[in-house]
């Protein structure tokens, strides 16, 4: 199983984390007295994903599933077994962290390295001029997360749907605009990364919301984006997104 481990952590790119993951699946075995088969391989990835998150890094549950050839949410219920056995302290998992891969996806499906597309052809007509601007569009993506960690609202809650919906808003944010089918876009993002459309929609509204309070608090942000709204839905959620990042960062 050790070796197992090194082969995962392999094909992952992260073989610094080796160590620390073999020594958390012993622990977690013989605490555990866990049954070897099944159990074994899905704590062998649960002591993975735990020893990226303390190194820092993405969990990575999802992709370590696909190579366990498991379910997702099986892995993660290892996740959560393993750390309430060994009475580990997590530190809150950083979304950002998803933010390049998703990045990765969503420009191989606007450029075509993807035959087939899920994204609607309007969609697409919509994001491929935005693909040029991908360095503003992650740097205000950063800098909405910075001011989100300020608050703790969303730190409880699991890293991938919140990078789906901050990239959203990121997007709408340099576009000027808000994006049509924007549920389909959470849809396919969400996919990647293991997360599904109607909790990205709801992450985004969260983000959203925190963001309407910040308004409130710059008032001359509120009388501009309320005039230029007026008449033009999505506008001012979108406007509001980028200059609330310049007032307050």
């Amino acid at each position: 199983m050790h070796e197992y481990i090194r082969g995962i952590a392999g094909r992952l790119s992260n073989p610094g984390v080796i160590s620390r993951a073999q020594g958390i699946f012993d622990q977690a075995m013989i605490r555990g007295q866990f049954r070897w088969g099944r159990r074994a391989k899905l704590t062998a990835g649960a002591a993975l994903a735990i020893a990226l998150r303390e190194a820092h890094k993405s969990d990575s549950i999802r992709d370590i599933a696909y190579l366990l050839e498991e379910p997702p949410v099986a892995v993660s219920r290892a996740f959560s077994a393993v750390v309430d056995l060994l009475g580990l302290k997590l530190s809150t998992a950083d979304p950002t962290v998803h933010l390049p891969m998703l990045q990765a996806h969503l420009v191989s499906l606007v450029e075509g390295a993807q035959t087939e597309t899920p994204l609607p052809s309007s969609l697409m007509k919509l994001l491929s001029p935005l693909v040029p601007h991908f360095s503003a569009i992650m740097r205000i993506a950063n800098a909405l997360y910075a001011l989100l960690e300020r608050t703790h609202a969303l730190a409880h809650l699991p890293t991938p749907p919140t990078a789906c919906a901050l990239l959203i808003l990121a997007l709408e944010a340099e576009h000027g605009s808000s994006l049509p089918h924007a549920g389909v876009l959470a849809h396919t993002l969400g996919a990647r990364v293991g997360a599904g459309k109607g909790v990205v929609m709801q992450r985004y509204k969260q983000i959203y919301d925190l963001i309407e309070e910040w308004i409130r608090d710059v008032p001359w942000l509120d009388a501009h984006e309320r005039k230029r709204a007026k008449g033009r839905e999505g506008v001012g959620r979108s406007k509001v997104a980028k200059r609330v990042v310049v007032a307050r960062g």
